[in-house]
């Protein structure tokens, strides 16, 4: 039986807190705001997309998942056994999966406002 680890990280990004949890090799992040963490790491001038992919490639590599999750349900899952077409798609890896559209509404609402500000 391999070791089993247990713990809580509090965070905070601009105005969103969160806490991350990992348990094995398993790390959720949750946040009353997942789209604010999503669009932070995802449009940042420095990483972005291509990072993104870079990343859960790395995960996937290392036997580790990573899962975005808020209040409407998970946003993001990256790492070890994910294989979307739409994380390619999306995020260019197969090892990203975007959340069920309820989850991720906020995440497209947002991105099409900064793209058109008339978009309410």
């Amino acid at each position: 039986m391999g070791t089993h680890i247990d713990n809580d990280l509090q965070f905070g990004i601009d105005t969103t807190m969160g806490t991350l949890t990992r348990v094995g090799d398993l790390i959720i992040i949750r946040t009353e705001d997942p789209v604010g963490v999503w669009d932070a790491v995802t449009t940042s001038v420095s990483t972005g997309q291509p990072a993104v992919a870079a990343v859960a490639e790395e995960l996937a590599a290392q036997a580790v998942t990573v899962e975005i999750t808020g209040p409407d349900g998970m946003v993001a899952r990256l790492g070890a056994g994910v294989d979307s077409s739409r994380g390619l798609l999306g995020a260019g890896s197969r090892k990203v999966e975007l959340g069920d559209r309820h989850a991720t509404a906020a995440l497209v609402r947002t991105r099409l406002r900064r793209a058109d500000p008339r978009i309410g």
